[in-house]
């Protein structure tokens, strides 16, 4: 059974709130995403989404949470999932100065539709809090259903 993670291509500064299509967050395994993080994985066509982790660094204000929109496509339109502010665990980092560690379990199984990309998700956050953020990092993390579940 094939296992893994997609992460972000890129940080993303200035995410607030509402969600904005300006700010989206593309996860891969892209050569962009392997250069931020060497272990990120190609994810198939369809399989379990198990969860997803995000470092963000406050620039304005004290993020209290996020609200998640997981899509299959850049314009967010196609929905995989869509995880509200309450389900996202949030915690100050230890070491690091205005960073936030956030996840939230997804525990979903999905199928890639018409029109999705494999191996690709489209990210968008509306942060709570009145805070601004400069996403870090960000881990979709998936397995593959040959297991039988």
């Amino acid at each position: 059974m094939a296992q893994g993670f997609i992460c972000e291509t890129a940080e993303v500064a200035g995410i607030a709130s509402p969600a904005a299509l300006a700010k989206v967050i593309t996860l891969s395994a892209s050569a962009a995403a392997v250069a931020r993080d060497p272990l990120a994985v190609g994810s198939p066509a369809g399989g379990y989404l198990s969860h997803v982790d995000l470092v963000l660094l406050a620039t304005a204000g004290t993020p209290t949470g996020s609200s998640v929109l997981l899509a299959y496509d850049a314009a967010g339109d196609n929905v995989l999932a869509v995880i509200p502010a309450a389900d996202v665990a949030t915690f100050p980092a230890q070491t690091t100065a205005a960073t936030y560690l956030m996840t939230a379990k997804l525990d979903k199984w999905c199928r890639l539709p018409t029109g999705g990309v494999a191996g690709t998700v489209y990210a968008f956050l509306a942060v709570t809090g009145g805070a601004t953020v400069t996403l870090k990092k960000m881990r979709l993390h998936w397995r593959d259903g040959h297991s039988g579940g």
